[in-house]
């Protein structure tokens, strides 16, 4: 029962007990062994065991059936699963502790089940294949369609689920299923050609394999049909369907209607614009479709809108036109009207009593937008006339009008105050005022628009304002206008206009004025591009005469020409000229400025490269004239009494050496040449005449 080495442990344990009995002490040492054993076993001998100093002990362990030693401690620390264990000559107390377990192969493995997991084309399943898992337990699926796919339907124990991304089987007791299916995702591609809309809107769709889908296609408001589809579809049978069993493309056609007036609020459809203007009730649209209409129209004190099929397109707008009759206006606005004429082609208009070729505009407020307005002819506003009135025109291009007398573009008169916007304004006609435009007693703002190729016989080749008016002219590009007398670009007479922000470049006059000409009038001429103009006589660029007052300030002044004052002329006035750049402008006197019997104001400019023939490249001062502020002049320029000191300034002083500045008043003067060839000598910046 016991092994060999158990015997010779046995053994020697009897033999120290013999040993040790045949030498007792008087008084000896005794220590205690404590031994405990855990539930399913016992050790022997168990409890407190008694030994004298320098003893033995042996304790047995014994599992109970079934069971074996887990671990043996003694001392705490553990010797291993061992069925005995020998204390040999004991020297302090000690313990031991047995713990035991069942025997593993005698154990019963819990019962499990399988979830067999699948997926079909197009995704997976994840855990996928034979899943085991214990009873009681619980466990997650996730299923992940392929690109292109999407979950078609998920099976648990043949049981559909839907169209779900996960499950999770929940204390399982007994074996189960999950089969996840996929389907094919199509693409439907809608498209137009021509104006309308389709239901899928333009654009791409997916659906599910084998979905249908309902395609209609719905022409725009009034002048368009719906011609049929392309693509995937053919014919036209409208509303139609589409089965999904693979990518589609379908195309819906429209087609613009010709020469048709259409009432989009009412559905009614009539044979002429007039009709329908006088058939419209406040708040309604006419929509008239692309053609020629041959008549004159009259809104009278309404509120409504008629309109082309598209006035934001060129082509629309060019090809849907009015042919006026050439004996009135084509378009006339009286009464107190309210309406938006918009995305016409105006045009053979004689005007109403000589006033208004293209459109007549009187004590009323119509939004005229994206029209173009053209050979027209009248003796009043060959495209336009505005007369006691405050429309907005904006975006329209008004081209090729002529106007007998004044404004060949547009003529505005008597206290309107229209807002003139956005548009272009080019190759208009008027015969003794105002090439693109005339204002007379009105206050327009006149913003942002293209002012471009006008011409006049008279005065203001791009606009004329005169008589008390007092317009706001900011923004525009003004170009390229021709006068035969005054203002090439822009003619102001006895008013007061604000000219600020805008682009004035290579107008001309045969008179004064290339770029503006401000006669007897209060203007401010404040942050503009003057540049390239040229006048016969005087103010290439700006010319100021007869009491006219301008402030002229932070303005880029190059290279305008004029024989006198190529980037100013003043005359018999006292304009303030700061803080503008008078740059590369040429004159035969006086390139940068040219004043004459005047006392003008000129500070903080800087006056740089401009070239005098004779006199004067930066400023040339007439003998009856003078620079102010006097307090600022530097010592050598003389006094108003004194002229002997006032034909030059001293070369002690100020020697305009070529690539020196100098600074007088604020000014700053470089490079500034006269005399020819052009040279850097005495009055070459400023000189001043006898």
């Amino acid at each position: 029962m016991y092994s060999k080495k158990v015997f010779i442990t046995i053994f020697l344990f009897i033999l120290s007990a013999l040993l040790v009995t045949s030498c007792v002490p008087t008084t000896p040492t005794t220590y205690t062994i404590t031994a405990t054993a855990g539930a399913n076993g016992k050790i022997d001998p168990e409890g407190e065991v008694t030994l004298n100093e320098g003893g033995s002990q042996i304790f047995t362990i014994t599992p109970n059936e079934g069971y074996e030693v887990e671990d043996v401690l003694v001392d705490g620390l553990s010797v291993g699963a061992v069925t005995f264990y020998a204390f040999m000559e004991v020297q302090q107390n000690h313990t031991i502790e047995v713990s035991f377990i069942q025997q593993q192969d005698l154990i019963p493995p819990p019962p499990s089940f399988t979830i067999l997991a699948s997926s079909g084309t197009g995704g997976s399943i994840d855990p996928e294949g034979n899943i085991k898992i214990q009873k009681g337990d619980d466990q997650a699926f996730t299923i992940t369609p392929e690109s292109g796919y999407e979950i078609d339907d998920v099976l648990v124990d043949a049981i559909p689920m839907g169209p779900i991304a996960s499950y999770t089987f929940q204390n399982v007791e007994e074996d189960h299923t999950i089969e996840a299916s996929f389907t094919p995702l199509y693409t439907l591609t809608m498209l137009v050609i021509g104006e309308g809309s389709t239901s899928p809107t333009v654009g791409t769709h997916i659906y599910s394999a084998g979905t249908v889908v309902n395609i209609i296609a719905t022409p725009s408001p009034g002048c368009y049909s719906f011609t049929g589809w392309g693509g995937s579809i053919t014919g036209n049978i409208n509303p139609t369907t589409i089965t999904m069993d693979t990518d589609k493309t379908v195309t819906a056609s429209f087609e613009l209607g010709f020469k048709k007036v259409y009432n989009y609020s009412t559905k009614v459809s009539y044979d002429t614009i007039q009709d329908a203007i006088d058939a419209a009730a406040n708040t309604e649209a006419i929509f008239i479709c692309p053609g020629i209409y041959y008549e004159d129209i009259e809104f009278n004190n309404k509120n409504i809108t008629v309109r082309s099929a598209n006035p934001l397109d060129p082509a629309i707008v060019a090809t849907t036109i009015i042919q006026g009759t050439g004996s009135d206006s084509v378009v006339k606005f009286v009464g107190g009207d309210t309406s938006v004429l918009a995305g016409f082609t105006i045009r053979n208009g004689g005007g109403n009593m000589g006033n208004g070729g293209g459109i007549y505009v009187n004590e009323s407020s119509p939004n005229i937008i994206d029209n173009i307005i053209t050979d027209n002819t009248a003796s009043i506003g060959g495209g336009i006339y505005i007369n006691e009135s405050s429309p907005t025109l904006n975006g329209n291009t008004i081209s090729g009008n002529l106007a007998t007398y004044s404004g060949g573009g547009i003529f505005v008169y008597s206290n309107s105050g229209p807002i003139i916007q956005n548009n272009t304004i080019t190759s208009n006609t008027g015969n003794s005022l105002g090439g693109g435009m005339t204002v007379d007693g009105s206050s327009p703002t006149i913003t942002g628009n293209t002012i471009i190729g006008n011409t006049t016989s008279g005065d203001g080749g791009g606009i004329h304002i005169s008589y008390s008016s007092s317009s706001t002219i900011s923004n525009n590009s003004i170009i390229g206008n021709t006068a035969s007398d005054y203002g090439g670009g822009i003619h102001i007479a006895f008013n007061s206009p604000g000219i600020t922000g805008n682009i004035i470049s290579n107008n001309t006059t045969i008179d004064s004025g290339g770029g503006i000409y401000v006669y007897e009038s209060s203007s401010i001429i404040t942050d503009n591009t003057i540049t390239g103009n040229t006048a016969d006589s005087g103010g290439g660029g700006i010319y100021i005469t007869e009491n006219g007052y301008a402030n002229i300030g932070n303005n880029n002044i190059q290279y305008n020409d004029a024989p006198h004052g190529g980037g100013i002329c003043v005359f018999n006035s006292t304009p303030f000229v700061n803080s503008n750049t008078i740059e590369d402008n040429t004159a035969v006197y006086g390139a940068g400025i040219e004043a004459t019997n005047c006392d003008p104001q000129v500070v903080n400019n800087d006056f740089i490269d401009n070239k005098a023939i004779n006199y004067g490249g930066g400023i040339y001062v007439n003998s009856d004239s003078d620079l102010t502020p006097y307090d600022s002049r530097p010592t050598g320029w003389g006094n108003p009494g004194d002229l002997d000191y006032r034909q030059s300034i001293p070369t002690i002083m100020l020697d305009p050496a070529e690539g020196v500045e100098y600074f007088i008043a604020g000014n700053k003067f470089l490079g500034n040449e006269h005399s020819y060839p052009y040279e850097y000598s005495e009055g070459a910046h400023v000189y001043f005449d006898d």
